[in-house]
């Protein structure tokens, strides 16, 4: 799920730069720099994408005019954007024209998968213009609800949950030997890792921390009590601390590890812009889940159709969306039909 910089770098000397243009573009770790306007608690950070950094007074100025105060401001070049966005938080992407036409459309795909708005800065003879490339994916009251709705609900589940879980955890030590959680990276909002916690329902020697191999029905590898959690996702429940911690929300797109397949293939393998999922933050539930299918894909049919439902979830999210999906998810945590 990366833009190739080699092709970036291609398309940048196609577009009239050669070599001297390709030379302009800062290497990744060396073409960035920051800046602030107003006092330093900033209030929203701003990530301008150039071919040249630093950008040029033009765009500075435009910036403090119609930006505003209280900004946090970071110039990359063309060929660190992407990776850059995916690693370092940023409220909002500011593309100071490239005079290519074919590099604005490849990166505006690039920044759909993102969640951020991010417009177009062009240069025109009545002054600077900024139109939008992509909308960002919740508005900010609409991430506030939701960041509210997230810890509010994760703090009462796991009151309520506690003795639920403090059981859970003692058949699990109690049956076989190995720590009680399981740690494994995954992707979280605008593709970036991070460590998501569940109930271990493995043996120990058996666990797959980049999920490899699906689990099947009767695997082996799984616990017995293994098996009954995983089939009532009570395996999911330490997830809410990962709800609490801001690296996943009670509702949204599943997570998936590193080396997910559906059937033999990677999920990236068989829908070229999975990253699109990511643009929310990901979901202990979600409307794909409620759907009817949790569990494993092990066909490439299902992944299409979960990817289709997340897409949908995050186009016509609002929060009364949020709390109809959590109302149904524990009737289809109980059928455990595609879970195992």
């Amino acid at each position: 799920m990366r833009m190739s910089t080699e092709t970036l770098s291609d398309e940048i000397e196609a577009s009239g730069g050669g070599a001297a243009g390709a030379d302009a573009i800062a290497a990744p770790g060396s073409g960035s720099s920051a800046w602030r306007t107003g006092p330093s608690w900033p209030r929203r950070r701003v990530t301008l994408v150039a071919r040249r950094t630093p950008a040029p007074a033009w765009v500075r100025q435009w910036v403090r005019r119609d930006l505003g105060p209280f900004l946090a401001v970071e110039e990359v070049g063309l060929l660190d954007a992407v990776d850059h966005l995916r690693r370092v938080p940023s409220d909002e992407i500011v593309l100071v024209d490239p005079q290519s036409p074919a590099m604005v459309d490849r990166l505006k795909g690039a920044f759909a998968m993102l969640p951020q708005r991010s417009r177009l800065l062009t240069r025109v003879p009545e002054g600077p213009r900024a139109s939008e490339l992509v909308a960002p994916a919740l508005t900010w009251h609409g991430r506030l609800f939701k960041r509210t709705l997230d810890v509010l609900g994760s703090i009462a589940l796991l009151l309520f949950l506690a003795p639920l879980m403090l059981l859970v955890a003692l058949a699990i030590r109690l049956e076989s030997r190995g720590p009680v959680f399981f740690v494994q990276p995954r992707y979280g909002l605008g593709c970036r890792m991070f460590d998501c916690v569940k109930f271990r329902s493995m043996r120990t020697d058996a666990c797959d921390r980049d999920a490899r191999q699906l689990t099947r029905r009767g695997d082996p590898r799984v616990t017995r009590v293994g098996a009954f959690i995983r089939r009532t996702s009570i395996d999911e429940l330490p997830q809410l601390f990962n709800v609490l911690t801001g690296d996943m929300s009670l509702v949204g797109p599943r997570p998936h590890p590193v080396q997910a397949r559906a059937g033999d293939r990677l999920y990236e393998e068989v829908v070229a812009d999975f990253a699109r999922r990511y643009r929310v933050p990901p979901g202990l539930t979600g409307l794909a889940q409620v759907a009817g299918l949790r569990g494993a894909t092990d066909t490439e049919d299902k992944l299409v159709r979960r990817f289709e439902l997340d897409l949908a979830y995050i186009a016509s999210w609002s929060i009364w969306l949020d709390l109809a999906i959590l109302a149904r998810t524990p009737w289809a945590s109980l059928k455990g039909d595609n879970a195992y």
